[in-house]
């Protein structure tokens, strides 16, 4: 199996982006619709920490237009994951990862950036570069 971040379901038109990529199995054991956005819903671990990220209505579309095969960037932030990134966006964070829209409504997606290597491993985030 190879490994990714992002997988799409074309038949559900939703999209799922795995923090650790679908290669490091960590259970979900509770769901979370964002505050921000109903387009996103999070899925996290026992210790608190995001395992993945769905994506539905315009974050889907959006995602489409992203090839399976992205990649991680190390940057002076962390692990940033996602489309070019414009200097100005609108985010909101939690659990040591931000969430970047291009737009006040949180509607255009642009990515994410991991900012705590204690919560998510650096080692495995560097795999993934």
């Amino acid at each position: 199996m190879e490994t990714r971040i992002l997988l799409m379901d074309e038949v559900a038109e939703a999209g799922y982006l795995y923090l650790l990529s679908n290669q490091v199995p960590i259970p979900v054991v509770t769901t979370e619709e964002s505050d921000a956005t109903e387009s996103i819903v999070f899925d996290y671990a026992e210790n608190g920490r995001i395992v993945g990220i769905e994506v539905f209505d315009l974050v889907y579309r959006k995602l489409k237009q992203m090839p399976e095969t992205k990649r991680y960037e190390a940057t002076d932030n962390g692990y940033y994951w996602g489309f070019d990134k414009p200097e100005a966006t609108f985010d909101f964070a939690g659990k040591g990862v931000t969430i970047h829209f291009a737009d006040p409504l949180f509607e255009d997606f642009i990515g994410y950036t991991i900012t705590d290597t204690k919560l998510y491993s650096k080692k495995e985030l560097d795999k993934l570069i």
